[in-house]
């Protein structure tokens, strides 16, 4: 009886400073967002400016973001049904919305990125741990 107070005031506890650590970090991200957006950031390989860019450089932002243990207790229920784990979906989303922040944060002079890729890679198999890549190439038109 004992083990399973245990294991309940474990997984509510989990829960709650999960949920708190997870909404900090989108409150971060989204103040964030709010700067690095008015950076124009794209996949397409070509230069939206006609002139030549004077300077270019690789731009890179890694991140790993791990869930708690309750979504991962979530999760595993959800893999045993089948279906959706959005438990899951938070980690994957946070992990890419803070790589691609990182890769601006990389290169802060530049005026646009092109060519923006992500690779993405689940680290673990007993918990979600998304690690995500995000890389481009950063140009800058104006002469320093």
């Amino acid at each position: 009886m004992i083990e399973l107070g245990f294991f309940i005031v474990f997984t509510v506890s989990a829960l709650i400073v999960g949920t708190i650590v997870e909404k900090r970090h989108y409150r971060s991200i989204k103040k964030r967002e709010l700067i690095a957006d008015e950076i124009p950031c794209s996949s397409f390989r070509a230069v939206p400016d006609p002139r030549s860019p004077a300077k270019v450089s690789l731009a890179h932002g890694t991140a790993v973001v791990s869930s708690d243990r309750f979504k991962t207790l979530l999760g595993n229920i959800v893999s045993i049904f089948g279906g959706e784990m959005k438990s899951h979906s938070s980690v994957i989303d946070r992990a890419r919305r803070e790589a691609i922040l990182r890769m601006k944060e990389s290169c802060p002079w530049a005026e646009c990125f092109v060519n923006m890729r992500i690779e993405t890679s689940n680290i673990s198999k007993k918990q979600t741990k998304a690690a995500v890549f995000a890389y481009s190439t950063a140009l800058s038109f104006r002469e320093n």
